[in-house]
């Protein structure tokens, strides 16, 4: 059966490589570290779940295991000796929402240091288009584990779960970032452009951003604690954010526009 066509292929995986290769590795991993997660992944041994090791210097995965095609209708060595193929075998109309948040995601994680970043998990959920047509929903959790001297992301381990029966199949992605403490980011659609920051904001943003707590802001800013907490819940809850961290990644986004 002919695979169905879609309007919208404007990002290549070559593009996807492109924008993100400031974010991974140059350098590929060893392969004794290869070879410790393969060994984890062989003691799983459960056939309703996808695993793999990505590897982000080439963008292709060096360990998927048997099951991948029974799932995802696509043959596992694709996924092996293809650049970015999750990309190219993506539902069309997912494409646009998955690369905003990715990008978002990395951007985030750039923010970490070195130490702060191991073990920092990604989780999407996204459609895959089979060859005949037919869309299957899944689960995408990615542990980000090696990292090069320049602390660059050069090895992750993931699995990959079918949850069709459990989502409905429209174009709406969810991602989220999971640090090692536990705490959640929440990866947003597009903010709108009339949300924007006042000066006082913007100053909160850029002290919270360089490590400082809330009393060393009010102590910088010469205004009480009691206001500078009341301005980062406002700005959490003008943008539905779950924590200042997600604030200052729209705010990124954003490049600091100031509201007069």
């Amino acid at each position: 059966m002919k695979q169905a066509q879609y309007p919208y292929r404007e990002m290549s995986p070559k593009d996807w490589e492109k924008h993100f290769y400031k974010f991974r590795s140059n350098s590929l991993p060893s392969e004794s570290s290869i070879y410790k997660y393969v060994n984890n992944l062989l003691s799983l041994n459960n056939t309703s779940i996808i695993t793999y090791i990505h590897d982000f210097c080439s963008q292709k995965n060096v360990y998927v295991s048997k099951n991948y095609e029974a799932i995802l209708g696509h043959p596992a060595e694709k996924s092996l000796t293809v650049s970015s193929y999750i990309m190219s075998i993506m539902h069309p109309e997912d494409l646009k929402s998955m690369y905003s948040k990715a990008k978002q995601a990395f951007e985030c994680i750039n923010r970490l240091s070195t130490m702060e970043r191991r073990g920092v998990q990604i989780r999407f959920n996204y459609r895959v288009l089979k060859p005949d047509g037919t869309a299957v929903r899944v689960l995408d959790n990615t542990s980000l584990e090696e990292f090069d001297e320049q602390g660059k992301i050069s090895l992750g381990v993931g699995y990959m779960v079918d949850i069709t029966r459990l989502m409905p199949m429209s174009s709406d992605i969810y991602g989220e970032i999971q640090l090692p403490s536990g705490e959640n980011i929440l990866l947003l659609e597009q903010v709108p452009e009339f949300h924007i920051f006042s000066k006082r904001e913007l100053e909160i943003i850029q002290l919270v951003e360089a490590g400082l707590s809330s009393k060393q802001v009010a102590q910088e800013l010469k205004i009480s604690v009691n206001t500078v907490h009341n301005h980062r819940q406002k700005m959490m809850q003008r943008f539905n954010c779950h924590n200042m961290i997600e604030v200052i990644s729209i705010a990124k986004e954003k490049r600091y526009r100031i509201k007069d």
